[in-house]
């Protein structure tokens, strides 16, 4: 009797501490299904890394002290003088103007701006050369052994070009800008051709040059390609823009060909 009970109460002891044991497992692994629950739904750390961007450096414009003006009667009257008068209102800009009536790159026989150009630019020394030039080119020209072609020839397309890439050559290096001013429609339908056609002759040989800027002025003078006798200012006023011959221009067109050229200017250059 006593072995029997003796032997239960071994039996019963294994089974306690059993169920103790199974009891700490259950518990561990409740615990540890916790902690491995917690952690998978613990929210992610942000960390704000601040994103480096480049500032933009502003490249700041050259200021210029010296522009010399050229050409034939354009720069002599009308828009010689505005351009000059508008130029000399910013401080420390010195401006000279140089003009011949009834000359161009044409009849050389008449006038050299060739020698007359290198003669101001060594005399001046300016960093900004503003040139036009055209209103008395489109006549028959001479080659260089006398020989005259008429301007419908095609002869007369390749001299003169030749004749604006040769100045260009000549006065490029030795200016630090050049600013190629076109010219504007005329009234006379043909003539005013012609004049289309010079500048498409300028603004191609003037891109072959990273020192010079052809400015076209046709667009400010036409509406729909066609000439126009009265064209707004900047501000919206509305006035004649040419003279009596259709060709030069009035005050008013004057000034409406140097707001556009300075506006060009100040593009490059600081103007203040």
């Amino acid at each position: 009797m006593w072995l029997r009970r003796l032997i239960l109460t071994s039996n019963s002891r294994r089974e306690i501490v059993g169920l103790w044991l199974l009891a700490i497992l259950v518990l561990v692994s409740v615990v540890s299904i916790f902690k491995i629950k917690k952690l998978l739904i613990r929210p992610v750390e942000i960390i704000n890394v601040p994103v480096l961007t480049a500032t933009p450096t502003l490249t700041e414009k050259k200021k210029i002290n010296k522009i010399l003006i050229i050409g034939d009667s354009m720069i002599v009257e009308g828009f010689g003088p505005r351009l000059e008068n508008d130029l000399s209102v910013y401080s420390d800009l010195e401006v000279k103007r140089r003009g011949k009536y009834s000359t161009g790159l044409n009849r050389r026989d008449v006038f050299g701006w060739k020698k007359y150009s290198l003669d101001l630019i060594e005399e001046d020394k300016p960093e900004v050369l503003v040139v036009m030039f055209g209103a008395n080119d489109s006549q028959n020209i001479l080659d260089d052994s006398g020989q005259p072609y008429r301007v419908s020839d095609p002869e007369w397309d390749e001299i003169y070009t030749q004749r604006v890439r040769e100045y260009m050559v000549l006065i490029s290096p030795r200016v630090e800008k050049i600013y190629w001013v076109g010219q504007p429609a005329a009234r006379e339908p043909v003539f005013s051709g012609r004049l289309k056609y010079l500048d498409e002759i300028y603004e191609r040989e003037a891109q072959k040059w990273n020192n010079i800027k052809f400015i076209s002025t046709w667009e400010r003078f036409t509406s729909e390609g066609k000439y126009q006798a009265v064209v707004a200012d900047d501000g919206g006023l509305r006035q004649r823009v040419k003279t009596d011959d259709g060709i030069h221009l009035t005050y008013h067109g004057s000034k409406i060909m140097s707001q556009l050229v300075i506006g060009v200017l100040k593009q490059d250059f600081e103007l203040e």
